[in-house]
């Protein structure tokens, strides 16, 4: 990111972040020569005791360039007002001397930019000596405290010769703009040559301080972006463990009931089916009766109770597949003469079809049966009197595809969704006539990609519902012939 914004930036030759212990945390451009400690410099502490822009003679460049470059630095505050650290720009020589070179000051004319102090700290043309120096000590001590501006006839310290000296304050910084002409040179129109000359030194710059303001205001509103975005990350990270952990507990608090709940309920089941069999005695035939709605409701809420389990230790990860060849026409004929009864009492017509030489599938016969047994109970439970069923299986591409139709209610598209979420039901006048609680299709659904395969569901309103279970072809055998022999 700092380089990025040093190479849109010619004007500066290096950026540099120091922390509040005064380390050099990072720079650009990245070099060995970075000091690793700028504790002591002018510009870290000066921005570190005020705010706005601070301008000094750096003795040891944070960025690892030359010593005695030009820094411009200003603290880094967090948002509670508390010191967080210093962001340095160093002003390129290069870039001032090509700014300078633009200028005709005569043979012996010089041009250059100091501190309030008298520092220095670049001239045109450059001093062969890089060690820190004043000039015009007395335009320092008694000129500039009385006016930022003005044009005084001074004596150079360093070669004795007599020099028009022209200088402005810049604003807002510590520095002043200086440009000396031999009394030979500023003869011709000297004073507006002079004030001019100073303007564009000071227009230079405030530019580059103007740059390395927005440079600052830019970097800075990344920075808190990225901690902002960080953030939001971290919570997010949060929230899903936290509903993870919470699905869990549920999952494990559905078992954990359904396991109490079977216990009493297969009691009840079995002496109700003692009474309503009178299997000690004679019973009145209204006791049996009585024993027998016992029984089918018992029977009824144990499947719902381990629907229930079921789900939850899907959920949960605790339910391991016992997995065995299958012969695909006994599952087909098992499931059917289950069934056999509810169709006939429901009056409704049912088809099976087999491929030709039906393969062995590898699965769990336990749940491979729950599966095709929800998709068939929700195809009778709602299909009217009359209506047909087909059980069917096909070879395809992708490995087997067992599909349940029916020409039932239907749904709407935007319906199916619900019907595959645990506990939901669509929200319909028939839908609502039939038992259930909604647990069916979810369950056929997680069993379903427990063999690796998927459940897809059509329906339209009014016209019926189809109900693939997809199978991966590594689950699909060859056929066993003796097995199938057998079944028929």
């Amino acid at each position: 990111l700092l380089n990025d914004e040093l190479h849109r930036a010619p004007q500066l030759s290096g950026i540099a972040i120091i922390g509040t212990d005064g380390e050099v945390r990072v720079s650009a451009p990245a070099t060995a020569a970075a000091p690793a400690n700028v504790l002591d410099e002018a510009y870290f502490q000066r921005a570190r005791d005020s705010d706005g822009v601070q301008v000094a003679l750096a003795e040891r460049d944070p960025s690892g360039g030359e010593a005695k470059q030009i820094v411009l630095s200003r603290r880094i505050s967090r948002a509670d007002g508390r010191f967080a650290g210093v962001l340095t720009a160093t002003l390129s020589r290069d870039y001032l001397q090509l700014f300078f070179s633009v200028l005709r000051l005569g043979e012996h004319g010089v041009i250059a930019i100091a501190n309030n102090e008298g520092t220095i700290l670049t001239r045109r043309p450059a001093l062969e000596s890089e060690a820190p120096r004043t000039a015009f000590a007395e335009l320092f001590a008694d000129w500039l405290p009385l006016a930022s501006s003005a044009v005084v006839p001074l004596r150079d310290e360093r070669d004795g010769e007599l020099r028009i000296i022209g200088y402005q304050r810049v604003e807002k910084l510590p520095l002043v703009a200086l440009v000396a002409l031999s009394k030979d040179d500023a003869l011709a129109d000297w004073r507006h040559t002079t004030f001019f000359q100073a303007d564009v030194c000071a227009g230079i710059v405030l530019v580059l301080t103007f740059l390395a303001v927005l440079f600052y205001r830019a970097f800075l509103a990344r920075i808190l972006a990225h901690h902002q975005l960080r953030q939001t990350v971290r919570e997010l990270e949060e929230a899903r463990i936290a509903a993870e952990e919470l699905s869990r507990v549920k999952s494990q608090f559905l078992a954990n009931m359904s396991h109490e709940l079977r216990t009493p309920l297969n009691a009840i089941i079995g002496f109700s089916e003692v009474i309503r069999d009178a299997r000690m005695g004679p019973v009145d035939t209204r006791y049996r009766d009585y024993a027998g709605d016992i029984h089918n409701s018992g029977d009824h809420l144990l499947r719902l109770i381990n629907d229930v389990l079921d789900l939850a230790k899907v959920e949960a990860g605790r339910l391991e597949l016992h997995e065995e060849p299958l012969d695909l026409r006994r599952l087909f004929l098992d499931c059917s003469r289950f069934i056999a009864d509810r169709l006939a009492n429901g009056r409704l017509e049912f088809t099976s079809t087999l491929p030709d030489g039906p393969p062995q599938i590898l699965g769990d016969e336990l749940r491979l049966k729950q599966i095709l047994l929800n998709l068939l109970s929700n195809a009778i439970k709602f299909t009217p009197p009359g209506g047909r069923i087909k059980l069917s299986a096909a070879v395809i591409a992708e490995g087997l595809a067992i599909a349940v139709a029916d020409t039932g209610i239907g749904m709407e598209p935007d319906e199916i969704a619900i019907a595959l979420e645990p506990f939901r039901q669509v929200d319909g006048a028939a839908a609502r006539r039939f038992e259930g609680t909604g647990l069916g299709l979810p369950l056929a659904q997680r069993l379903a990609e427990l063999h690796g395969g998927r459940l897809a569901i059509t329906s339209s309103k009014g016209s019926g519902t189809v109900a693939t279970l997809y199978l991966p072809g590594r689950r699909v055998l060859a056929p066993d012939n003796e097995t199938t022999a057998a079944a028929e």
